[in-house]
């Protein structure tokens, strides 16, 4: 199979994931209260433990992508997303709601690793290198979050079992596409054992993911905390769409030429301005939240936070994954995967502290301030230490490589 072959599937299955998810994830809360009655304890049950297993298991699934293979690992991984969707869109009791949930969660924790080795590798023999190609990746994945609402309001009238069964069709058509088009796993050399012996991570590489956990740390907050902002300045409750929708046309439109630019400032300096970013929107809503919110000016700080916040998150997302698939083949999946774990524990143990200081951030004061200049202190921190944190292999490889194309 084709390097553009790889990517050009790969891609597809980002965006089909995405349309799927987001068409059928946004709505089972209110699915949930409404349609089942369940208590809001049992659904943030049900919630938490689609996030945990996903986030929880991508080293699992990096590792079985190394061990036997993108193919393999995509079509299992499909496959416990159509049993997940099924259970989600079928049953009304707690049990079967938390085996979807599980369901869920694990299999992207299978699928998404492997569409990341089939992306590195496929960049890697391109013009477009690693770092470009995981940030039309990225692109590809903010047009189906777009699109997976659109899908729900055209299948939901329907009823939410049709939804979900409309997108278990959809995965089902890429387990048979991913069969049918991704290679096999290469077998071992004759007389030879393949290795099953745990990857080793050094401690630089450890550091890194921890550093650049504030990624998802920082986007996980878009969610959380900035609905609590705009209820301090008293914006209209469809503002939150509204930006949302925003983001992602920000995103689509300015992912490839900030790829660009990071490609061209190298990996080093794009890191550091990414983090600069994120630290500078966060550190504009600490000063805002100071402040009484009710001026036309409060919208201002909120627009500022996003902006440098999704410039800095385009600019460093490409380039962290582009770092981690450096070094040998035999353990690229599970260096992605140990990065996205990283970065969920992250967010898990952040949202302990930032969850009881946001519920007082709703109004003007210092304590408003606190969530938003710890952030900003853990972005500085990132912008300030990353750097001298990426792996040797890595830097070597990503020198070579700009090199060979100066060249």
């Amino acid at each position: 199979m084709k390097a553009s072959s790889t990517l050009r599937f790969a891609l597809i299955a980002q965006c089909g994931c995405n349309i799927g998810f987001f068409a059928v994830m946004p709505l089972l809360a209110h699915v949930l209260a409404t349609s089942h009655a369940l208590s809001t304890s049992a659904i943030a049950l049900v919630l938490s433990l689609r996030t945990f297993s996903q986030q929880g298991m991508f080293l699992l699934g990096g590792m079985l992508t190394d061990r036997f293979g993108a193919r393999s690992t995509l079509v299992c991984g499909f496959a416990l997303r159509i049993v997940g969707f099924m259970a989600l869109g079928f049953s009304g009791t707690l049990p079967w709601l938390v085996l979807g949930a599980l369901c869920t969660g694990i299999g992207a924790a299978l699928f998404s690793p492997a569409l990341q080795v089939l992306v590195s590798r496929a960049g890697a023999n391109s013009a477009r290198g690693t770092a470009g190609s995981f940030a039309l990746f990225n692109m590809v994945g903010e047009i189906g979050t777009a699109l997976g609402p659109l899908v729900a309001l055209l299948l939901l009238p329907t009823g939410f079992a049709a939804l979900a069964t409309g997108c278990v069709l959809l995965f089902a058509v890429l387990a048979v596409v991913a069969w049918r088009v991704v290679p096999p796993h290469r077998a071992a050399p004759s007389g030879a054992r393949p290795s099953r012996s745990r990857p080793r991570f050094s401690r630089r590489f450890l550091a890194f993911t921890i550093f650049s956990a504030i990624n998802l740390v920082g986007y996980n907050q878009l969610y959380l905390g900035l609905p609590v902002e705009l209820r301090r300045i008293q914006a209209p409750g469809a503002s939150i769409a509204w930006i949302f929708l925003g983001i992602s046309l920000l995103s689509i439109a300015c992912q490839l030429p900030l790829a660009r630019l990071g490609r061209h400032l190298g990996p080093g300096a794009t890191l550091r301005t990414g983090f600069g970013l994120m630290t500078l929107g966060f550190g504009t809503l600490a000063l805002a939240a100071l402040s009484p919110g009710r001026e036309p000016w409060s919208y201002l700080p909120v627009g500022c936070m996003v902006l440098c916040f999704i410039l800095g998150h385009l600019l460093v997302g490409p380039t962290i994954l582009h770092l981690c698939s450096q070094g040998p083949e035999a353990s690229r999946g599970a260096r992605l995967g140990l990065q996205a774990s990283v970065s969920g524990v992250a967010v898990l143990l952040t949202g302990l502290v930032l969850g009881p200081l946001l519920e007082r951030a709703a109004h003007s004061g210092p304590l408003a301030a606190l969530p938003w200049a710890l952030l900003a202190v853990l972005g500085l921190l990132s912008a300030a230490v990353i750097t001298r944190t990426i792996p040797p292999v890595a830097a070597s490889a990503t020198a070579e490589s700009q090199l060979s194309t100066t060249n």
